[in-house]
């Protein structure tokens, strides 16, 4: 058995304190860069959240305006007026592309699709999220999408 010397006890304790501070250390160091990374995360993706909102809300008040412009053209609502089906649909395709909208729809107060931008295959799909406009007096309802 060969005896230690104090000097080597010494250092021997030195070095594994040395190792358990740098080991602590580095792991204190990575748990709080994992959390710090998760912190900029969540933040970022609230931020995009938060744009993404405001576009969809100015989009939506945008598609409002101009189905509101849309419902109150005299020209428009002879045509309902009537049924002229052509007039209205080119109506609602010229107002459609003014505003960049992928689809226009004018539905009765009764949920019948009078005339729309889409085929005719496609009837039997509830708009009822996607009221932008009502006009109370003549009873016409206008989607954009």
């Amino acid at each position: 058995m060969i005896q230690s010397s104090l000097k080597t006890q010494i250092i021997s304790l030195c070095v594994i304190l040395v190792c358990l501070t740098s080991f602590s250390l580095i792991s204190i160091f990575w748990w709080n860069i994992s959390y710090f990374n998760d912190d900029v995360i969540n933040e970022k993706i609230e931020n995009a959240e938060n744009v993404l909102k405001e576009y969809l809300y100015a989009k939506e008040e945008l598609l409002r305006t101009a189905a509101i412009v849309l419902t109150s053209d005299f020209g428009f609502k002879q045509a309902v007026a009537t049924k002229d089906s052509e007039t209205i649909k080119s109506v609602l395709v010229n107002h459609g592309s003014r505003i960049n909208s992928d689809i226009m729809v004018l539905i009765s107060r009764s949920g019948e699709i009078i005339s729309s931008t889409i085929s005719s295959n496609n009837d039997n799909i509830d708009f009822s999220r996607n009221i932008i406009s009502s006009d109370q007096q003549n009873e016409i309802t206008v989607f954009g999408f």
